[in-house]
């Protein structure tokens, strides 16, 4: 009996043992890895900020001055039906479109600056 129970207590002392290496190997790879996430998370966010633009002097005035000027919209719809028959075998096509065109003509209160 006692031999019974060395044995299963080697066991779990080496499962332990592995666990306990297993997660220090985990929590070392992510120590290695945390300066190339913030690396790559900051080089998100200056391609999307270089894809932004020049964000300089962008001021709004709004009120009476951010306005919509003109907006107009197009919507067309086309139906073709034809009618085929083969040798006692007719066929039908029925060809549906649709198209929309949407156009907006606004002043934003964005200030015009004279060029000098």
């Amino acid at each position: 009996m006692i031999r019974y129970k060395n044995k299963q207590s080697k066991k779990k002392a080496q499962t332990v043992l592995e666990y306990t290496f297993l997660l220090g190997v985990i929590f070392s790879i992510g120590m290695v890895m945390t300066p190339m996430v913030k690396r790559t998370a900051q080089a998100m966010v200056k391609m999307m900020s270089d894809q932004v633009g020049n964000q300089e002097e962008a001021e709004q005035l709004g009120g009476k001055m951010g306005i919509v000027i003109n907006s107009t919209a197009q919507i067309q719809l086309s139906d073709s039906k034809t009618k085929a028959e083969d040798m006692g075998e007719t066929t039908y096509s029925i060809m549906r479109g649709q198209s929309v065109m949407t156009e907006t003509h606004a002043n934003l209160g964005f200030l015009e600056k004279d060029p000098l």
